[in-house]
């Protein structure tokens, strides 16, 4: 009998291990949180304008002036408009520092094929 519990008892910690390390925050909540009970007796009405007066802002379109510690923000010179050219502009210059890059590549690849045939004909010359 004695056995037997233990060996229940130590499955149900493996298998409460196991709960808590594949979710430890919804493990934690159902542990502690308190168990509900208990039924609704008002309307969905009363319910949504209860969580409407509770949740909602209404002074959320009110202008709020500036706090004297905070620095005022100007305001930006650049109009919407003006920003697709200078997107543009930046995709063009990437577009010329990847060309370069790749001109750059071929160089090196070729000065390094003519290092190579050098160093084949300085070998076959050696050999000769």
């Amino acid at each position: 009998m004695k056995a037997e519990r233990i060996r229940k008892a130590s499955r149900e910690k493996v298998r409460q291990r196991a709960r808590f390390l594949s979710n430890p925050y919804g493990f934690s909540k159902e542990v502690l949180e308190e168990k509900k009970a208990g039924q609704l007796n008002c309307s969905k009405e009363v319910v949504e304008a209860h969580l409407k007066n509770t949740h909602s802002d209404q002074a959320k379109h009110m202008q709020i002036d500036g706090h004297e510690r905070i620095d005022p923000v100007p305001m930006t010179t650049i109009a919407f408009t003006e920003r697709e050219t200078i997107f543009n502009e930046l995709d063009q210059r990437l577009d010329q520092i990847q060309h370069q890059a790749q001109m750059e590549y071929l160089r090196r690849c070729t000065s390094h094929a003519q290092t190579a045939e050098t160093v084949v004909e300085i070998i076959e010359g050696g050999l000769a």
